[in-house]
Formats: structure tokens, sequence, C-alpha cells
């Protein structure tokens, strides 16, 4: 979808698609969570954190872009 929507900006290099490799992200199945405040599943608990490391990820490689950032989360 990316593609055939967005060829142009991805080829003059106003898109760029990321993905962090595997080892980027701590073994969830190690991760005891009990959640206080939110009363939130554990299965909750996880994307959050999950979610966390995906926009550090996505701020670390923006660094060195430039000097302002947007972030715009969809959920499917």
């Amino acid at each position: 979808y990316l593609n055939s929507t967005y060829s142009n900006e991805i080829n003059k290099g106003f898109i760029d698609i990321l993905v962090p490799s595997e080892e980027f992200y701590p073994d969830m199945n190690q991760i005891h969570v009990v959640d206080y405040v939110f009363n939130d599943p554990s299965t909750r608990i996880k994307w959050r954190i999950k979610q966390n490391y995906d926009i550090s990820y996505l701020m670390n490689y923006c660094m060195s872009r430039g000097v302002y950032y947007l972030h715009v989360l969809f959920e499917f």
C-alpha cells in the first residue's frame, strides 16, 4: 500500500520506512506486568511497552534528520 500510494515521496526521500530488528525489543514473555494505575490487562500493558520502544526508536532515528519531530499515531 505505501509503495503504490507514496512511491514518489519514498523515492524522493520524504518518507522513510523503518523496521527495528527483533533484538531491539525485550522478550515480552519475560516481563512481569502489574498495572496499579489503569487496571489494564497484561496484553494492553505489553502493547504500551512496545509502543514506548517504537517511539524511542523513531525519535532516536529522527535526531539527526532535522530540528522538528512530528509523531502521528495510527491505531488499527
